[in-house]
């Protein structure tokens, strides 16, 4: 059973038991205490491992929003799991067109934006990738043909 390490430090020989009698039960309330602190910690990393996973959702730029892309192509996504917030606890002034209930908005949707991402690894969607050089590609593109007029 954990303890608190108060309990612990509280911990006195009792009349009539021998010192070693004494040590032992010591030592068992100090297991105890060390068996609970693991267990503890070990339900903290499970927690911690949980929070990672959301921490790497991190999604591909794209040149259009979640809402735009459900729009376009409305006929590829398979339908969503259902919203788990309870319905008391749901923002009621945000619509998630993807789950056709309140809640968040469409751009919100972990559910739609996870699906898009899936699509994008199948090599679905992949036009509407976010290019970070395109001013950088379009300079080069210029100074090539510069060089293959003057040469």
């Amino acid at each position: 059973m954990y303890k608190d390490p108060v309990e612990i430090h509280n911990i006195k020989q009792r009349d009539g038991e021998s010192m070693e009698e004494f040590v032992q039960r010591y030592k068992l309330e100090c297991r105890d205490q060390e068996i609970g602190q693991k267990q503890n910690l070990k339900k903290g990393s499970f927690w911690n491992q949980q929070r990672k996973e959301r921490k790497q959702d991190r999604f591909t730029l794209l040149t259009k929003t979640p809402k735009e892309i459900l729009a376009l192509d409305k006929g590829k996504f398979k339908p969503p799991p259902p919203m788990t917030t309870p319905v008391e606890k749901r923002n009621a002034s945000k619509f998630c067109e993807f789950h056709g209930e309140v809640g968040h908005t469409t751009d919100e949707c972990m559910h739609l934006k996870r699906q898009i991402e899936e699509m994008l690894k199948a090599g679905k969607l992949s036009h509407l990738i976010k290019e970070l050089k395109q001013n950088n590609g379009k300079d080069q593109t210029k100074t090539a043909k510069k060089e293959e007029t003057s040469g």
